[in-house]
């Protein structure tokens, strides 16, 4: 499912799995969906809600250009790695991961450069409960901004947590 070529802004779409989606756009437009395996989404600033519990039937979501957010609800897998690469293996172009209302199933949202660059390129922003719930892998500076942390790898990624 491509929606690439909308103008229209997705100003919300829940992803329980990939058999019940429900989108709505900036333009009023509602479309309910059953069972997709790849959507990509527009290239307007798009914000999107995902159930983790089903998130392994989704093969691929790709959030399109735009400043693009992914909010993870409910329980949050690791697929048998870090929460970022398994994040990683399903989504792409994330620019703001909010994960402040999902369940961690190890207690910390594990993160590298390499999971960031999958996902985004260099540089995402993830809103957790608190900010110790995100953990940043192998990272080489950091950086305590009283209200945010931000952590700085060697190959120009950056990931910024905050609450």
């Amino acid at each position: 499912l491509d929606y690439s070529s909308s103008t229209d802004a997705i100003t919300s779409a829940s992803f329980n799995g990939r058999y019940d989606v429900t989108i709505n756009t900036d333009a009023g437009d509602t479309d309910t969906i059953t069972d997709i395996e790849q959507f990509t989404l527009t290239n307007e600033d798009d914000t999107i809600s995902v159930d983790g519990t089903g998130i392994d039937t989704i093969e691929r979501i790709n959030m399109g250009g735009g400043n693009d957010t992914l909010q993870v609800t409910g329980n949050l897998p690791n697929g048998g790695g870090t929460e970022g690469a398994y994040l990683g293996s399903i989504f792409r172009d994330v620019e703001e991961l909010d994960i402040s209302s999902a369940t961690i199933t190890d207690g910390t949202f594990d993160i590298s450069n390499i999971d960031i660059a999958t996902m985004n390129g260099s540089t995402m922003t993830v809103t957790a409960a608190s900010l110790s719930d995100v953990n940043a892998v192998n990272y080489n500076t950091f950086t305590d901004n009283g209200t945010s942390y931000q952590y700085d790898w060697n190959d120009g990624t950056t990931l910024i947590v905050q609450t």
